[in-house]
Order: C-alpha cells, then structure tokens, then sequence
C-alpha cells in the first residue's frame, strides 16, 4: 500500500544506438533485441514486487519500493549485469551498449515527475561513464530540483525555432601576451526572460533528443550573419561544433558550402 512506503527506486535503463541498429539489422531484428532486454530485465530481483516496463523505444524502467541506498545501488547494478549477459547470449556485444540511470528516494514520498527527471538526470551521468556505466543519485539535493527530459526537449526546440541563438566569442591569446591568435567561438541559447543557459545544462539534453545538429546549424547561421555585418574584426575563427554533428555527412556538406559563399 501506498501508506506504508518509506523508501524506494526508479532506475531507467536504455540502449544505445538501438535506431542504427535497426536500420542495419531490420527491425525483426530490433524486436528480439527489445523482448531479450525485457526479459532480462523480469529476472533481476524476482522474488520482490517491483514494476518493470517498456517506455518506448529502447527505454525501460525498473521501479521497487522500501529499500535503501545500499540496496537500490545492488540493484542497478544486478539490472546492468543481467542486461550485459542477455547482449552477450545474443552475439549483440560489442555492437550495443547500454547505460542505467536511477533516482533513490527516502522519507518523503516525491512525484512521479521528480524521480523520473532524478532519474534521467543520473542516466546522463551513467553515460559520461562511458559504455554500460551505471549511477545512481539521491533524490534530495542533487535530482530533487533538476528539470526533466521533456521540458528541456521542448525548451531547447522552442529555443531553435524562436532563433534564441546567443555567440560567445573571447579572442585566443598566445603564451605571454600579444596579439591575438584567432577568435573562440561558442554557441548558447536564451531561455524566454533572456537569460542565458549554462551549456552544461541544455548540451545533454541536446544530444539526447538528437537537437545537436539542429543547434549547431542554428550557430554556423548565426556566426555568419555576424561576420557579414558590420564591427566584425577580420581575423581567424574558431568554433566548437559538436562532435555528433561533424560525423554526419550531411552536415559536413553543408558546413563546405556555408564556406564556399
């Protein structure tokens, strides 16, 4: 009964790549993948009531009430090595990876709405991990307050079609002193009072919910609409641009015929 909860967990659990994989393997393929991953994921602690599900995609959630810290922490990582084996039983590893995320809540009963953006917030964490990385947070203090998934998707989309686009640019100096070597460029958004967001908090995001390029595209826009303008110094630019952005061929093409006008 609701009543008598005193602690518990909400773990996400998520593959990665699983769109390349489907388009490589077919999503026949994909199916399997997702059904081994839910069954592996039934078998960790079954002797205790939880709620295990699919939320679309290649995301599932694992949830246990009244257990602690210590124990919601096994269980992560009971959940990843139980997951690690499916993917090996089925020839799926190296070519998959995965990462958990879970949010641990003691005392106080949080909403669904603040375990599910702790939780998300420790799987973006478990992937600075690198490759099958776990974290889990506590809800007090560090995820209590953090934002969700979907309200930074569509901050970050309303952000992109309002053209909210802020350049930071601060000159490259050479050792001792001198003349400037080159212009660093950093894009930013701004949110709707017009303040600016720390890139800690939206680039995440950004990648998560495959924005990156869009942003990206909006700053290449934005930075050659200020050097086409007046006051621009004539010298060498610099500016960083994601990595996921560059490997896309696409916008690599693009990027050559921004430059070429």
């Amino acid at each position: 009964p609701r009543a008598e909860t005193h602690s518990g967990v909400l773990l996400l659990l998520e593959l990665n790549a699983f769109k390349d994989f489907n388009q490589h393997h077919g999503f026949q393929r994909g199916d399997e993948l997702i059904a081994h991953t839910g069954r592996a994921l039934a078998e960790v602690w079954g002797t205790r009531l939880a709620l295990r599900a699919r939320l679309g995609g290649a995301t599932f959630a694992l949830a246990l009430e009244n257990l602690n810290f210590d124990e919601a922490h096994r269980l992560a990582v009971s959940a990843c090595a139980h997951l690690e084996l499916a993917l090996t039983e089925q020839g799926d590893l190296p070519e998959l990876s995965f990462n958990c995320g879970g949010c641990h809540f003691e005392g106080d009963k949080p909403g669904l709405s603040t375990l599910l953006a702790g939780a998300d917030m420790a799987l973006i964490q478990a992937r600075n991990l690198g490759a099958n990385g776990c974290r889990v947070l506590r809800v007090e203090g560090d995820a209590r307050n953090e934002r969700g998934s979907q309200y930074w998707k569509q901050e970050i989309s309303h952000a992109l079609e309002d053209d909210r686009i802020a350049l930071y640019i601060q000159p490259v100096l050479p050792i001792g002193g001198g003349t400037a070597l080159q212009q660093e460029v950093m894009g930013g958004i701004i949110d709707e009072r017009g303040e600016p967001i720390a890139a800690a908090q939206f680039l995440p995001m950004a990648v998560r919910h495959d924005l990156v390029e869009r942003f990206d595209r909006k700053v290449v826009e934005r930075l050659t609409r200020y050097l086409a303008g007046e006051g621009a110094p004539e010298m060498q630019y610099a500016l960083n641009i994601s990595a996921r952005s560059i490997q896309n061929a696409a916008f690599v093409t693009w990027i050559g015929e921004i430059l070429g006008q």
